[in-house]
C-alpha cells in the first residue's frame, strides 16, 4: 500500500485544515478580546458545557452512527424514528434539565467547600443549554456521514460549533460585551438557526437518498449504556486536566495552559481525518464479520496519519516561539516542557491508530469504556495528589496519562483478541502477510 495520499485524501485534509483554522481563529479572537484571567474563566465554562454535552448525549451519537452504518448491510439493525427522537433529544434534555435544577438548588450548599462560588441560575441554564445544543449539532452530522458526504459532515460536527462560537464572540465584541454569558447567548441563537437550515436542506436530502431509520422490529438500545460511558469518559480523558486543574490553578495560568494544549492537540489532526474516513466502512465490515476488511481499513487509516502526523508535529515544535510571542506567554524552559509532554500524548494517539473507531463499530465499546476509565482514574489521581501544589507540568503529565494509557490498552486488546493491528506498525507488514 502506497504511503502517498490521493486527491480525495488531500481534500479531506484541506477541509480539516480549514476547520482547524476556524477553531484556532475562534480561540485567537476570544483570547484577544478578553484578558487572560477572563479567558481562563471562559475556557472553564466552555469545557463544562462540552462535558455536559457528552454526559447528556447518553452515548447516542456513537450508538446511532454504529447502528445506522450497520443498517446499510443488515435491515434488522438501525434505530426506529421513535428511538431516534428519544436518543437525540428527549433523554438528553431530561438529563441536562435535571442537572441544571440540581446545580441551582444544591450548588450554594456544596460548591463553596471546593472553592467555587454559588453559580448564577442564568449562567447555569446557559451552560447546560450550550451542552444540549452541542449534542444536537453532533447528531446533525450523522445522516450526512452515512450519505458519504465526508467533508460536509466533518464541517458540521467539528467546524460548526467553533465557527458559531467565533461569530458569537464577534457579535458580543461589536456590542462591547465580550462576556461568557453574552457569547453563550449568541451561540444558542445562531446554533438553532444553523440546525433549522441543515434540517431543511442537507439532512432532508440524506434521508431521501439513504435508509437511515429502521422501519420494523422492536425497540432496543443494545450497548447504549456502554456508549454513554465511553462518550463521557472520552470527554473526561480530553478535559480532566482542565476540569480538575481549575480547582487549583489561577484563571491566568489555566488560560495559558489551555492555549498550549490547543496548539499541541493540533498534531492529532491526521488521526481525526483517518477516523472520519474509515468509520462507516469499519461499521459495515464489522456488521458483516469481515475481519480482513477491518484490517485493511486500519492500514488505510495508518497511511492517512503517518507522513502528515510526523510533519505536523515537527512544524508545531518549530513554530512554538511564534505562538508564545503572539499570546504573550513567557518563553522559558518550563513552557517548552509542558508543550512537549502534551504533544507526546498526541503522538501516542496517532501511533495507536483507529483503535477506538474499531472498538465502537465492532461492539467492543465496553472494552473502550474500561480503557478510558483507567486513564481517567490515573490522570485524576495525578492531579489530586499534588493538590494546591499543582503546576502546569503536572497537568501536562496528567493529560499525557489520560490520552496514552487508554490508547495503548485498547490497541493491545484488539491485537491480542481479534488479531487486528490498528497501529502504525501494521504498515510494516504486507497485506498478504496480515491476511
Amino acid at each position: 500500500m502506497s504511503l502517498l495520499l490521493s486527491g480525495r485524501d488531500w481534500s479531506l485534509y484541506g477541509v480539516r485544515g480549514a476547520i482547524v483554522a476556524v477553531n484556532s481563529l475562534s480561540l485567537l479572537v476570544i483570547a484577544a478580546v478578553m484578558n487572560l484571567a477572563d479567558f481562563g474563566h471562559f475556557v472553564f465554562l466552555w469545557v463544562i458545557a462540552v462535558t455536559l454535552g457528552a454526559v447528556g448525549s447518553l452515548g447516542g451519537q456513537l450508538y446511532i452512527m454504529r447502528e445506522t452504518s450497520a443498517l446499510q448491510s443488515d435491515p434488522a439493525r438501525g434505530v426506529s424514528a421513535v428511538e431516534a427522537i428519544q436518543i437525540v433529544f428527549l433523554w438528553p434534555a431530561a438529563m441536562l434539565g435535571l442537572i441544571a435544577i440540581s446545580t441551582i438548588l444544591a450548588g450554594p450548599l456544596f460548591l463553596p467547600f471546593v472553592g467555587y462560588e454559588a453559580p448564577r441560575p442564568t449562567e447555569v441554564f446557559l451552560v447546560v443549554a450550550v451542552g444540549l445544543t452541542l449534542n444536537l449539532i453532533g447528531h446533525a452530522a450523522t445522516p450526512l456521514r452515512i450519505d458519504d458526504r465526508l467533508t460536509v459532515s466533518m464541517l458540521v460536527r467539528d467546524g460548526g460549533p467553533q465557527l458559531i462560537l467565533l461569530t458569537a464572540a464577534l457579535l458580543a465584541t461589536l456590542l462591547a460585551r465580550p462576556h461568557p454569558v453574552v457569547i453563550f447567548g449568541f451561540f444558542l441563537v445562531l446554533s438553532l438557526f444553523v440546525l433549522a437550515l441543515l434540517a431543511m436542506t442537507s439532512i432532508k436530502r440524506a434521508f431521501s437518498r439513504r435508509q437511515l431509520l429502521r422501519v420494523s422490529g422492536s425497540a432496543r438500545a443494545l450497548g447504549l449504556r456502554s456508549f454513554w460511558g465511553t462518550s463521557v469518559l472520552g470527554n473526561l480523558n480530553a478535559q480532566v486536566d482542565i476540569l480538575l486543574g481549575g480547582l487549583f490553578l489561577s484563571n491566568a495560568d489555566l488560560g495559558a495552559y489551555q492555549i498550549l494544549k490547543r496548539l499541541a492537540n493540533l498534531a492529532s489532526l491526521p488521526q481525526i481525518v483517518a477516523n472520519w474516513t474509515v468509520l462507516v466502512g469499519v461499521g459495515r465490515a464489522c456488521a458483516s464479520s469481515d475481519v480482513m476488511m477491518v484490517q485493511r481499513l486500519c492500514r488505510r487509516a495508518a497511511t492517512l496519519t503517518l507522513l502528515p502526523g510526523i510533519t505536523l508535529a515537527s512544524v508545531l515544535l518549530l513554530s512554538l516561539p511564534a505562538f508564545l510571542w503572539f499570546f504573550e506567554i513567557e518563553n522559558e524552559q518550563g513552557i517548552w516542557l509542558v508543550f512537549s509532554v502534551i504533544l507526546a500524548g498526541s503522538v501516542v494517539n496517532i501511533i495507536c491508530g483507529a483503535n477506538f473507531t474499531v472498538a465502537a463499530q465492532c461492539r467492543l465499546e465496553h472494552i473502550a469504556l474500561r480503557a478510558r476509565l483507567i486513564g481517567v482514574m490515573f490522570a485524576a489521581a495525578m492531579i489530586l495528589i499534588h493538590g494546591a501544589a499543582l503546576s502546569a507540568i503536572n497537568l501536562a503529565v496528567a493529560a499525557f496519562i489520560a490520552l496514552s494509557i487508554p490508547n495503548l490498552l485498547l490497541w493491545l486488546y484488539l491485537r491480542r483478541k481479534l488479531s487486528i493491528d490498528t497501529s502504525l506498525i501494521c504498515l510494516l507488514r504486507s497485506e498478504r502477510h496480515m491476511s
